[in-house]
This record gives structure tokens, C-alpha cells and sequence, in this order.
């Protein structure tokens, strides 16, 4: 039987198989073109990019810039660690590909707001809404910008407008709520929660704000079931474990619910142990059940943390009281008073600003009184309000830090001071504020260098900043701190030490034992440093000096001891790279004093012989001779430096003098020796001087004299 003809228009059909074979490789194009394209799809990239580690997104990103996503991502990986000054550009340039993207400004804005950087990050949020009017987005991060930065009227603009562009939008109904809720508008800001809770039910923040506010406006009824939804949502959340927990204490009905209360605060605190508000709920609770022994710790760790809750010390003191425990007592029955007459003072200024909001007087006298408790957002704010100035302006910033000095609160000073000095780096005032704020945590020695640029810069300020440093070391030497005692023992027992013995373990413990007593204090890590190096502690010194400066970054004396620790074991290129950039840290070393700079080009030379740079290890070695011609090492090392040099006469001529010194220096040894093991004879001390005096060691004559006269006065016999 003749094939059928199943051709179309003249031309033949494919046999069957023909065909399967056709569609099969068609099929297989398609599926190989979306493999190609699935992993480049951006959500497909963006969600490999949320998941890798920071290392991973930087070995993707290297050089590129046009992945606006990697960008992004990249950034906030690196503020998780911390490292926003690398952060930050790289989200500037994300906002300048897709401008309107709300993600990227949103973690601009912020990236800014961590830096202090409030002008920039105003700026851009401003443009923001200026050039995307139609996008509620953008008005939702200006509202909550004026949030943060407490101008609340301004907030509650942003976010309506933001809420008439998207009815539905929770987020910004939610800070609605909270900006009506500042202004004292409790009614508005109950109708904003509502319609957060309603359009976001499962929302637990948004449950617990309803909640709060029920309770506020006296609907303890209808709280109830809304703060038992919140803890449905999230039964092991502590916030909503504390909030219900205070609830039922507050709002009580029986037995059950205080107990409820009390089991509620245990495992949240369990949670959450450094929530202040919950150590101080918790505390109170065990205080009502007639246990006051369990409630101290938790008071305690409350009343410190909080320094402007008068509650929480009044807790203390009546569990206290009830322990018998007098003298805690008396401590924090003053300290509740104080804490009681300055929330009285803050709110007679709040009322004051109702009446005259723009007075610069009131807002002056509310950050002063801010500064007494450490709050520095506060403090920032209304100082900027007295200036009509943004927070990040410099005289703003130097107001704020000069008050938060004055108020004992330099550790949280220093950041404002050091931004100030940032800004305008030949600004004595802001020098003077970065000074003051090193000087309220006892940094002598910081403090000192920043009056001296300071009084550089403004000559008419020395007389004042020399008074402040002459008046600190009075009221230091009238009134130590047990840290002070500490170091002042710790100085007296090595003046004790005479003779070849080297310093004891008991001056070391001494010097710790300040340190850990004043953990802030650099004048006290210093000398500790100094110890340990003279020691050999060299693992102990590596701590320290990274504690040092960590605490002050600029100072040259701790960079070069650190590199002086790091260049004993330093081998790699890149680890002399690393010690020599320690030793260069101050940039000018006519700066530096005669002991400083010695050991600065000490340790310059030494990295040039492990350099094989024998002309540069010559020259740093002989400077160092000439600022301290005190240690013997540095000869060693320059007689080393001229035989690499090939000069072996001028190597020998070194060693030479080295055993000259090594003689002298033994012969003072053992008459300091002679001293040490019959310290009642002023004999042995008038030789012991008068071989320091031939040796032209005035210093040491001295100091031996001062110490015979002390012990056995003018003239006197033992």
C-alpha cells in the first residue's frame, strides 16, 4: 500500500520520530536559557546575597558597583560589625542608581543617624520627599526622622500625609499613634493604634501599643484581652512576657494574677537579663511579696542602669530597710531624693516649654539637666532647639559634651567632642570640650594634649585650661578614688625598689588592681603598660596596650610600646609594615617628649635591621642614644647596625663603651645593693649618691639624698 502524503503546502512532514527529536531539542533550549537566567533573576540574587557572610559579599562585590542589590547588602553586613564609615558609601551610591527605592534610604538615613551625621541624613530624606511627593514611602521615613529627633508636630505631617497616600500602610499608623501620643493627643493617638492593630494583627508591637493605650486612657477592661493577644503572638517574646507581667501587677484583680505577674518576670528576666525596666519590675514584685533579699539584685542592676528613674531607687531603699542593711540604706534614700527632685525639675521645665516652647533659656536649662543622667539624645535635642541649629552642628555638639563633662559623663561626652573636633579640626572650643570630657574620666594625660592644641590654637584660653588641670589635681589629691590610692601605692612601693632587684609582683598587683578599679582611666593603663614591658610581660603588655587604645586611639606613647611589643616576634613583611605604622602614628614627632621619641626611633631602627637597612638602623639607633643614653640594649643594637653596616670598627667601638656602661651600671647596682640590704646605715646612701654624682646622674644623687633625708632627717644617727 502506497505512504500516505501528509505533506502541508508542498512540503513533506517530518517522520514522528523526527519530530520528538525537534520538540526535545526546542524543550531543551528553553530549559538551558532559564537555568542561564533563574540565578541572575534579582530576587533569585537577592536572595542568595541575604544569606551570604560579609567575606563572601565582598569577594562578590570587589570593584563593581552596578549590582545596586550587592551594594546593599554589602553595606548592612558591614554595619552589623560595627563598620559604618565603610557602610556608608556604599549605600549613598545604591540611592544614587535607584533613587527611589525606599529600602536604600531608609538604611542611608540610618547609617547616617549612627554616624551623628543628623544634617546629611535630613538632607537626603528631604530630597527624598521632594522629589517622589506621590510616594508614601518617603514620607514615612521623614515622619519617622522627626520622630527620633523629637519634632513631633513635624511627624505627625509626614506620617498623615504618607497615611492619606496609602490608607493602609500599619507601620505608619503605628508611629502616628506614637507622635500623637508625645504631643498628649491620647485620643488620636488611641484611633492611630486601632487602625495599626487592625491592618497588622499579627503584629506584636503594634498589639502591645493598642494595649498601652487603653490603659492610658483608662479602659483597663479592654487591655486586658489585647496585652493576653500580644503574648498569643509571641508567648516567649520578653517585651511582651515584661508588658503583660506589668499589667497584671498594675491592674490586678486577684492572687492569681500577681502570681501570674511574678512567673511572667522570672522568665522573661531569664530571656532578657540586662532589660533594665524588667530587672526593676521583677525586683518590685519580689519586694511586694515580702522578699527583699531575692529583690536586691534586680533593684540594684535597675537603679544603676536608669539614672533618672526615682522609682526604682525608692524600691531599693525600702528592701534595704527591710534587710536592716543601714548604711545602703542612707545611700539610697539620698539617692532617691536627688532622683526625685530632678524628675520634679525636668517636668516643671516640660510644663514651662507648653507655655514658651521656643524659649532658648528652658531648653538650655532641660539639656543641662538631661546631662545629670546621661542622656545625651536629650541633651543633643534641646541644646539644638536653644541654637535653632541642627544637632550635628559644632557648637551644639561642643554644648552638649561641655555638659555631659560637667555632669561626671565623659565616657558619654567624648564621642560628641571627638565628632566636633572632626568637624572643624583648628576649633580650639571643640579641643577644649574633647579635653574636658577626657578630664571627667580622669584622663590626665589625653586631657593635657587636647588644652595644649587648644590653648595653640586660642592662646587666651591657657591660663583658664592650666587653672582647670591645677584644680583637678587638687581636688584629685584631697579626695582619691580607690583606684588613685591603688596607683599612688603602686608608685610609692617602686620608689622602694633599690638595687639590682627588679620591680616586684606586688607594684604590678598594685597597678592592676587600679586598672580594674578604673577601667577607663588611661593614666592608670599606662603605667601598667610601662610595668609589664619593663617586666617582659610581653603577652600581658599586648592586652593592655590594646585597651589603651582602644580608649585613646591618638596617642602616640601607646602606639609605640605597642609596636615595640609587636616588633619582638615581627618577621613578615607585612608585620614590620604594621609596627612601623605604630611608630609613625604621630605624624610630627617634634611633638613628642625626649623618652617618647627615644623609643620611637629604638624601635625604627630595629625594624631597619630586620630590614637589612643597616645606614637607617645606624641613624635611628644613634638619635635614640642621644634622647636617653640610659639603656644598654640600644648599644647592643647599634654595634649590630654598624657590623651589618660593614664598619666593624665602629661596632667595636660600641661594645667598648657597652662594657664601660655594664661597669658602671654594676658598681651603682651594687652600691644601691649594699643600701637595700642594711637600709638603716646613711652611710651606704651618701656613697651610693656620690657614685651616682660621678657617674653625671644628677637625678638619681637626688632622689638617693631625698630618700636618706627622709629617713633619718638633717644630721640625724639611726
Amino acid at each position: 500500500m502506497p505512504e500516505k502524503n501528509t505533506t502541508m503546502g508542498g512540503a513533506k512532514a517530518l517522520p514522528i520520530s523526527t519530530k520528538k527529536i525537534f520538540f526535545l531539542s526546542l524543550l531543551g533550549i528553553t530549559i538551558v536559557a532559564a537555568g542561564w537566567g533563574v540565578p541572575r533573576h534579582p530576587a533569585v540574587l537577592e536572595w542568595r546575597y541575604q544569606r551570604m557572610s560579609l567575606a563572601e559579599l565582598a569577594k562578590a562585590r570587589g570593584a563593581r558597583q552596578d549590582d545596586v542589590a550587592l551594594l546593599y547588602y554589602h553595606a548592612l553586613a558591614l554595619i552589623r560589625q560595627g563598620r559604618l564609615v565603610e557602610a556608608e558609601p556604599l549605600l549613598a551610591i545604591a540611592v544614587e542608581r535607584e533613587p527611589r527605592e525606599p529600602r536604600y534610604r531608609d538604611a542611608w538615613a540610618r547609617a547616617l543617624l549612627d554616624r551623628g551625621f543628623v544634617s546629611t541624613a535630613f538632607g537626603q530624606l528631604k530630597q527624598f520627599v521632594g522629589t517622589q511627593p506621590q510616594l508614601p514611602e518617603a514620607h514615612y521615613l521623614m515622619g519617622r526622622f522627626y520622630l527620633t529627633q523629637g519634632a513631633m508636630d513635624k511627624a505627625v505631617t509626614e506620617l498623615t500625609e504618607a497615611l492619606r497616600l496609602r490608607p493602609q500602610y500599619p507601620d505608619a499608623h503605628s508611629l502616628l499613634a506614637a507622635a500623637h501620643e508625645d504631643l498628649g493627643e491620647l485620643p488620636l493617638a488611641l484611633k492611630a493604634a486601632q487602625d495599626a492593630a487592625q491592618q497588622a494583627p499579627d503584629a506584636v508591637a503594634n498589639q502591645l501599643l493598642l494595649a498601652s493605650l487603653l490603659e492610658r486612657t483608662n479602659q483597663p477592661e479592654k487591655a486586658r484581652p489585647v496585652f493576653e493577644r500580644a503574648l498569643q503572638l509571641a508567648p516567649q517574646d520578653p517585651v511582651a512576657m515584661r508588658e503583660v507581667a506589668r499589667f497584671l501587677s498594675d491592674q490586678a484583680r486577684t492572687a492569681t494574677d500577681r502570681e501570674r505577674a511574678l512567673g511572667l518576670a522570672r522568665a522573661a528576666q531569664q530571656k532578657a537579663p540586662e532589660d533594665l525596666a524588667l530587672n526593676g519590675l521583677l525586683g518590685g514584685l519580689l519586694l511586694a511579696q515580702e522578699k527583699p533579699a531575692e529583690a536586691v539584685p534586680f533593684l540594684l542592676k535597675a537603679a544603676q542602669g536608669t539614672l533618672d528613674n526615682p522609682v526604682f531607687a525608692l524600691s531599693l531603699t525600702q528592701a534595704y530597710r527591710r534587710l536592716g542593711e543601714t548604711t545602703q540604706t542612707a545611700q539610697w534614700e539620698k539617692e532617691y531624693q536627688l532622683r526625685r527632685t530632678r524628675e520634679t525639675r525636668r517636668k516643671l521645665l516640660y510644663e514651662t516649654l507648653k507655655t514658651r516652647p521656643k524659649d532658648p533659656v528652658v531648653h538650655e536649662q532641660l539639656a543641662t539637666l538631661l546631662a545629670e543622667t546621661g542622656n545625651v539624645d536629650g541633651c543633643l535635642r534641646h541644646f539644638a532647639t536653644a541654637q535653632q541649629r541642627p544637632s550635628d552642628a559644632v557648637s551644639v555638639l561642643i554644648a552638649a559634651a561641655n555638659a555631659l563633662s560637667n555632669a561626671g559623663k565623659g565616657k558619654e561626652a567624648t564621642p560628641l567632642a571627638r565628632r566636633a573636633v572632626e568637624m572643624t579640626t583648628s576649633n580650639p572650643l571643640a579641643h577644649e570640650a574633647l579635653g574636658n570630657a577626657y578630664l571627667a574620666q580622669d584622663m590626665l594625660i589625653q586631657a593635657g594634649q587636647e588644652y595644649q592644641v587648644a590653648s595653640g590654637f586660642l592662646p587666651s584660653l591657657r591660663a583658664k585650661l592650666e587653672k582647670k588641670v591645677a584644680d583637678f589635681n587638687v581636688k584629685r589629691a584631697k579626695y582619691p578614688t580607690t583606684a588613685e590610692q591603688s596607683f599612688q601605692r603602686a608608685l610609692e612601693r617602686e620608689r622602694y625598689y633599690l638595687g639590682p632587684q627588679k620591680i616586684g609582683d606586688d607594684v604590678e598587683e598594685l597597678a592592676k588592681r587600679a586598672v580594674d578599679q578604673a577601667p577607663q582611666n588611661t593614666t592608670y593603663l599606662a603605667y601598667l603598660l610601662r610595668l609589664q614591658m619593663a617586666r617582659g610581660r610581653r603577652d600581658e603588655g599586648l592586652q593592655t596596650a590594646q585597651k589603651l587604645l582602644a580608649l585613646a586611639p591618638t596617642d602616640p606613647n601607646a602606639h609605640i610600646r605597642y609596636a615595640l611589643l609587636l616588633e619582638e616576634k615581627a618577621s613578615t613583611p607585612q608585620q614590620l609594615a604594621e609596627v612601623q605604622e605604630h611608630l609613625n602614628a604621630e605624624t610630627n614627632p617634634t611633638h613628642l617628649d625626649a623618652d617618647t621619641n627615644a623609643l620611637r626611633e629604638y624601635g625604627l631602627g630595629l625594624v631597619a635591621l630586620k630590614q637589612k637597612d643597616a645606614a637607617v638602623a645606624v641613624r635611628c639607633l644613634e638619635n635614640a642614644i642621644k634622647l636617653d643614653p640610659e639603656p644598654l640594649t640600644t648599644y647592643y643594637k647599634l654595634a649590630q647596625a654598624h657590623q651589618l653596616a660593614g664598619n666593624t670598627t665602629a661596632a667595636q667601638k660600641v661594645l667598648d663603651y657597652l662594657n664601660v656602661l655594664r661597669t658602671e651600671q654594676q658598681a651603682e647596682a651594687d652600691a644601691l645593693s649594699a643600701v637595700g640590704k642594711d637600709p638603716s646605715n646613711p652611710v651606704l646612701y651618701d656613697q651610693a649618691a656620690a657614685l651616682f654624682r660621678k657617674h653625671e646622674k644628677t637625678a638619681e644623687a637626688v632622689a638617693i639624698e631625698a630618700e636618706a633625708k627622709r629617713r633619718f632627717g638633717k644630721g640625724k644617727q639611726p
